[in-house]
């Protein structure tokens, strides 16, 4: 599908709107310029432009653009899990998805294999016909397709093979996090449950992140707390009780603390039209 055929399909007012995703996305940019929005930062579009947005994420369309190329919406069953097995668990090797970055650039022989390989898995799935055939043919040429970015992001440093291996205490920690934070901000907690000290888990994340332990865990309650404003109805208490915070006051000063801005105010930027 292309960006043009998604705006064809869906109507501008709905695309406006900030849209928390349960698929990857994938949008390789071939022509023209814009803007696409992730997690609340803007994104430039244009030639070799490649936008990755993974389950969970909120994203935003900026209708005032104009540009092409290929976009990809994938199920996360189609991708190989931290969990695979086998053949599987190779390909999740190969490709390192959790090290992608969200936005990025690539030169012009990397913008012209990829290309080539896009233009390919859109003329087979034009032809789609459901059949298990063209289920595994599309799916493979959509490998190749992210095996080959994978490439790029190697070369350029994005991703890297040995970083699963030397990111130690710091990648347990951000998957123990990314199950608790929702009722755990204390680092402490994060340190029994792994079995390392506090300032263990704190220098890993500075050497990762640039950033302590502690930072890392209220941004990510943050990052939380602006998807659900930004994308659901829900009051702001109901918002702050399901991160943690037992009090309505609690949350609304934790947050403006982290943003600069009240719950209420950062939902009206961004929805323009919800009450907090």
């Amino acid at each position: 599908m292309s960006p043009a055929r998604l705006r064809q399909r869906v109507d501008a007012g709905v695309m406006a709107q900030p849209e928390r995703v349960d698929f990857f996305m994938l949008m390789l940019v071939s022509d023209g310029s814009g803007r696409h929005t992730v997690d609340f930062v803007d994104y430039p579009l244009g030639p070799g432009a490649v936008i990755f947005v993974r389950p969970g994420q909120v994203q935003r369309w900026h209708l005032e653009g104009d540009y092409g190329g290929m976009l990809a919406l994938v199920s996360p069953v189609a991708l190989p899990q931290n969990t695979a097995v086998g053949d599987a668990r190779r390909e999740r090797d190969l490709l390192l998805l959790d090290q992608w970055p969200t936005h990025a650039w690539l030169d012009g022989p990397g913008h012209a294999r990829v290309g080539d390989s896009a233009a390919g898995l859109e003329a087979d799935f034009a032809r789609y016909d459901g059949s298990e055939r063209d289920v595994q043919l599309v799916r493979h040429e959509l490998l190749v397709v992210m095996l080959q970015l994978a490439k790029c992001h190697a070369a350029t440093g994005a991703i890297s093979e040995s970083a699963g291996v030397t990111q130690g205490p710091y990648r347990l920690f951000v998957d123990a996090l990314e199950q608790g934070f929702r009722a755990q901000h204390s680092l402490q907690y994060y340190a029994v449950r792994l079995g390392y000290a506090a300032s263990t888990l704190s220098r890993a994340c500075l050497r990762m992140e640039g950033r302590s332990a502690k930072q890392v865990i209220d941004r990510r309650v943050t990052l939380e707390a602006q998807r659900l404003l930004a994308h659901a109805d829900t009051p702001v208490a109901t918002i702050g009780h399901a991160l943690g915070f037992s009090e309505p006051t609690n949350f609304v000063k934790f947050f403006r603390r982290m943003t600069g801005v009240t719950p209420a105010a950062f939902r009206q930027r961004y929805t323009g039209d919800r009450e907090g």
